[in-house]
C-alpha cells in the first residue's frame, strides 16, 4: 500500500516554471513596485520640497539636539569614543529606522477604487515601505559619509554587523508599520497616538547612553527592549570594542522576526476585511 501511494504521488505531474518566465515576472513586478515608488514620492514632495528635506533632517536635528545637551552637562552622561556626535549618531539613526518604517502606515491606501490595474494593495505598501526606506537609509548614509569625510568617524570595524543590525530594524519597522496600517483602518487617530510613545521610545532604547554603564534598576528596565540589543550590536559593529555585556542578539533577531510575521498576518486581515 505504501509503495503504491508513493507511485501516486511521484505520477503528479508537477508544474515547472521556467527560468526566464520567473526572472520576467520578478522584473515586472520590481517594474511595478519602482513605478509606485516614484509615484508616492511625486505625491509626498508635490506639493513642497521642504517636506522632503525635513524628513531626512529630522534625526540630524536630534543628534544636534542631543549633542548641545551632552555639552552642557559633560561628565554626567558617558559617551564611548572620541567623537560624541558620532556616539549619538549610531544610536538615533538605527532607531530611526525602525520608527519611520512603523509609523510609514498613516499613508498607505488600500482603496482599491483609486489603483491601477494589476497593482494590489500589497503592491502599493511594499512602495511605500520602499520609499520611505529609501529615504531614511538616503539620510544615514549621506550623514556618515559627511562625518567621515570630516574626520569624525572611521570606517565600521565590521561592516556585516551593522549592515544586519540595520536589516532586522527595518524588519520589525515594517512589521509594526504593517499592524498600525490595520489597526488605523478601524481607528484613525491611532497613527498621531502611536507617533507619541514611538518616538518617546527612543529614551529606552540607549540611543545616547550606554547600556551597560547604567546604574542596575535602570539597566534592568533597558535590557526589555529589543531596540536597545540593536543599537548595541550596530555600535560593536562600529568601534570594535563596545561594550555589549547585556547584549542579546537572538532575543533582538527574535523579536523583530515576530513584529513581521504580526505585521504580515495583521495586513492580510484588513485585506480580507475589506474585500480587496
Amino acid at each position: 500500500m505504501l509503495m503504491k501511494r508513493r507511485e501516486a504521488f511521484n505520477a503528479i505531474a508537477v508544474p515547472k516554471v521556467p527560468l526566464r518566465k520567473l526572472v520576467e515576472a520578478i522584473g515586472d513586478w520590481a517594474s511595478i513596485i519602482a513605478f509606485l515608488m516614484v509615484q508616492e514620492f511625486d505625491r509626498r514632495f508635490s506639493t513642497s520640497r521642504f517636506g522632503g528635506v525635513l524628513a531626512l533632517a529630522e534625526p540630524i536635528l536630534l543628534i544636534a539636539a542631543i549633542t548641545i545637551f551632552r555639552a552642557q552637562f559633560k561628565g554626567i552622561l558617558p559617551t564611548f569614543g572620541t567623537s560624541t556626535v558620532l556616539f549619538v549618531s549610531s544610536g538615533v539613526f538605527p532607531f530611526y529606522v525602525f520608527l519611520r518604517l512603523s509609523v510609514r502606515s498613516r499613508d498607505i491606501r488600500y482603496d482599491a477604487a483609486h489603483r491601477l490595474p494589476r497593482i494590489s494593495s500589497t503592491d502599493t505598501v511594499f512602495a511605500s515601505i520602499g520609499a520611505e526606506a529609501a529615504l531614511i537609509f538616503t539620510a544615514l548614509a549621506g550623514w556618515f559619509a559627511a562625518m567621515w569625510v570630516y574626520g569624525l568617524s572611521a570606517a565600521p570595524e565590521d561592516p556585516r554587523a551593522c549592515l544586519l543590525a540595520l536589516g532586522l530594524f527595518a524588519v520589525g519597522g515594517i512589521g509594526i508599520g504593517l499592524v498600525n496600517a490595520a489597526i488605523s483602518r478601524r481607528f484613525p487617530l491611532w497613527t498621531y497616538i502611536y507617533a507619541i510613545p514611538g518616538r518617546a521610545l527612543l529614551v529606552l532604547s540607549g540611543a545616547y547612553y550606554i547600556v551597560d554603564l547604567l546604574p542596575p534598576f535602570f539597566r534592568n528596565v533597558v535590557v526589555w527592549n529589543p531596540l536597545a540589543h540593536g543599537i548595541e550590536w550596530f555600535r560593536l559593529g562600529l568601534y570594535g570594542n563596545y561594550p555589549v555585556i547585556t547584549m542579546d542578539l537572538e532575543y533582538f533577531g527574535m523579536a523583530m522576526a515576530v513584529a513581521l510575521l504580526l505585521g504580515i498576518a495583521a495586513h492580510r486581515a484588513t485585506i480580507r476585511t475589506n474585500r480587496l
